[in-house]
């Protein structure tokens, strides 16, 4: 998992320094970057990995959002 957040780290600072860029954008990118990563493992350790990448963007934004409302 950490060989993961090294480059996922990378392209969401690189992607945050674009003014244009989107939220949306960012996590796809990010995805994107950790199923490469994920790909790179041995077929049982990848579909571990990958699982972990299934929540969609909308998802995503769902959770992060209900987390936002319910801080005081």
């Amino acid at each position: 998992m950490h060989k993961i957040l090294a480059p996922m780290l990378l392209i969401a600072g690189s992607i945050a320094a674009f003014p244009g860029c989107s939220n949306k954008a960012v996590y796809e990118a990010v995805q994107q970057s950790n199923k490469h990563e994920c790909e790179k493992n041995q077929e049982s350790v990848r579909e571990r990995c990958m699982e972990q990448l299934g929540e969609s963007y909308e998802d995503y934004e769902r959770s992060r959002q209900e987390i936002l409302d319910s801080k005081p």
